[in-house]
């Protein structure tokens, strides 16, 4: 079977047509494993992402020299390593082949050759890979959860209150601001908000699509546990983007924004990009791009206070 024959039978590509289909099948590789090997190591150099066809991949997590804790399994038509090309960094986690694997591997160099050269054909790979990362991350979000209300880590720090503030935790703070360049412009083009100190901006479980730009001001971002408290998942200030899982995968809001302080916002409908489309697809491919690269250290983010976590259930010291 040829490469664009293989690509057209992974769920993920479902919408795209032959000739958007044909320049990434140019550029991905066929590469094979065996069951029981390591396709990469944490901390390995991330060359680029891998889509599988056939197979299955554990991702793993080494939380201490002889345990080892699966953070989760990929399946066949789904993909990994993507962290290493959004975030330009190395590997945040072990990958090993559970069954016999084949993949289409897609470098760094050539995803990026693509948004240059083939806009149309990479904003919908764009926009395929955070779809799926936004269901990685609330599925991540609910493990977390689940986990955190195990320990009863409400009660064992902070009894006096109904808010656990997991922002204050260590690893909390990894960058969420966009580039200077995208965020430049973006503001041009969105619709600015006040909002005051105190007020809900989203509200988990709302089915509003928007995105959102916070240019001053802070806000928390928070979700509510079995017991109906709320654990604080991070604070962000200006410069950073928030709201964008629903905008892109059209499901529920996961978790509550509020207002710290009096905040401005820079507001975003998907009104605003199909305008941006009709002017330059390689600047809509790039904001989607800012926008994956988001939830990406999103779920980097989620996994440290995960494992964290999970240290503490098994006695495991950090």
């Amino acid at each position: 079977m040829v490469v664009i024959d293989v690509l057209a039978t992974l769920p993920m590509f479902a919408e795209f047509d032959r000739t958007s289909l044909e320049p990434i099948a140019d550029v991905v590789r066929s590469c094979f494993f065996d069951e029981g090997e390591v396709v990469f190591r944490r901390g390995d150099v991330g060359e680029g992402m891998f889509f599988i066809q056939s197979g299955r991949v554990d991702v793993i997590w080494e939380i201490s020299p002889h345990r080892k804790f699966i953070l989760t399994s990929i399946d066949p038509g789904d993909f990994f390593g993507e962290m290493a090309i959004l975030e330009n960094s190395t590997r945040s986690a072990t990958v090993m082949a559970v069954e016999t694997l084949g993949t289409l591997g897609l470098s760094r160099d050539n995803f990026y050759q693509l948004i240059h050269e083939r806009p149309y054909s990479s904003l919908l790979l764009i926009k395929a890979i955070g779809k799926k990362l936004s269901s990685r991350l609330r599925l991540l979000n609910e493990h977390l959860l689940f986990t955190e209300a195990t320990l009863k880590m409400l009660d064992q720090k902070n009894k006096e209150g109904k808010v656990h503030d997991l922002s204050q935790d260590s690893d909390a703070s990894i960058s969420r601001n966009i580039d200077a360049a995208t965020f430049d412009f973006l503001t041009t083009f969105g619709e600015e908000r006040m909002v005051p100190a105190g007020k809900a901006i989203l509200s988990e479980g709302g089915t509003h699509r928007e995105f959102y730009i916070l240019l001053e001001g802070s806000v928390d971002v928070s979700k509510s546990l079995p017991s109906g408290d709320r654990v604080v998942l991070t604070v962000l200030g200006p410069g950073n983007l928030f709201g964008e899982m629903a905008f892109l995968d059209r499901d529920f809001r996961s978790a509550e924004v509020r207002a710290c302080t009096p905040v401005k916002l820079c507001v975003f409908q998907e009104q605003h990009i199909d305008n941006l489309m009709k002017q330059d697809m390689s600047l809509v491919a790039n904001i989607y791009l800012a926008i994956i690269r988001k939830i990406s250290l999103n779920i980097r983010f989620t996994n440290k206070h995960y494992i964290a976590s999970k240290r503490l259930l098994l006695g495991v010291p950090g």
